[in-house]
């Protein structure tokens, strides 16, 4: 969903667990979904309407709090970076309080997120702290790179199977049609 928000040029540069919903399919497997479009702003305009009243800023890139630099794809990145953070370490990079307070705002200015403790799964915990990283520019440009970091450490997911739903109405009818098929050459 993000990936087509920056195809129209639009960022959502509020992606936290709060707007992930996992839903497992028929297969049990996990399938997230996005549950809101966040900001849904444009690069240049995204840091005058960023308010710190409506997303955590345990979750925001340091260029949005502190209003310096360049805001874009790679903004976003930070936010998946954070998520894929907080599933290895099993807890979030920065603090994160619902009161908003200048601790939270400091620890993420500053960047510096202890390290995932995970050694167990090949390069992931360096791709996710790579996505964090403080500096706009050494992170991964866009979330297609991100995604080419991590392909080849998971196999393909499988695709969705859908539900066979069947319309009771067009079955009825196919069966009175041969039902009265079956009565015409009958009575012939």
């Amino acid at each position: 969903m993000v990936y087509y928000l920056h195809k129209t040029g639009k960022l959502h540069l509020c992606l936290n667990p709060d707007v992930i919903l996992v839903r497992f399919d028929k297969q049990g497997i996990p399938r997230p979904l996005l549950m809101d479009l966040g900001v849904s702003a444009s690069g240049p305009g995204a840091q005058e309407i960023w308010d710190e009243n409506f997303n955590l800023p345990a979750y925001t890139a340091p260029e949005i709090v502190d209003g310096i630099g360049e805001i874009g794809p790679a903004s976003d990145v930070y936010g998946v970076g954070l998520l894929i953070y907080e599933m290895l370490a099993g807890r979030p990079a920065f603090e994160y309080r619902l009161k908003k307070d200048s601790a939270i705002f400091r620890n993420v200015l500053g960047g510096v997120a202890e390290p995932t403790g995970r050694i167990d799964l090949s390069t992931i915990p360096d791709i996710a702290e790579r996505a964090i990283s403080r500096q706009y520019e050494s992170r991964y440009p866009n979330l297609q790179a991100l995604y080419a970091a991590l392909k080849p450490n998971f196999p393909p997911v499988p695709v969705e199977r859908k539900s066979f739903h069947i319309n009771w109405r067009i079955v009825f009818i196919v069966l009175g049609v041969l039902l009265a098929i079956s009565l015409l050459s009958y009575s012939h």
